[in-house]
């Protein structure tokens, strides 16, 4: 698997001291509709340790700035994976393409 960021990324996160990058799932069921949706967030290098070393199953790949860690859910990753920064009103947004539920 290859993992591309954007310049914009890299450079967001050189600035911002971000280490890592974290796929995870979030899911409710507290409703008559139950909605599951992927997102990404920054964590820092000693999250990403405890995550890593706790024996749930969470993946590692080196990505072009950091890490990227992949939560032990049942994702679909293509050959390349492209994550990059999408400006939404005045917040970056992580976005990624490669990766489905």
């Amino acid at each position: 698997m290859e993992i591309k960021y954007s310049d914009e990324l890299i450079e967001y996160m050189r600035s911002r001291r971000k280490e890592c990058i974290l796929v995870d799932i979030a899911s409710t069921n507290t409703c008559d509709l139950d909605v599951t949706e992927m997102y990404l967030r920054f964590i820092s290098d000693k999250h990403a340790d405890r995550l890593l070393g706790s024996g749930k199953g969470y993946k590692v790949h080196e990505a072009p700035f950091g890490r990227l860690v992949i939560s032990p859910y049942n994702l679909n990753i293509s050959d390349t994976v492209s994550v990059y920064l999408k400006k939404v009103l005045f917040f970056n947004v992580i976005k990624q393409d490669g990766l489905t539920l």
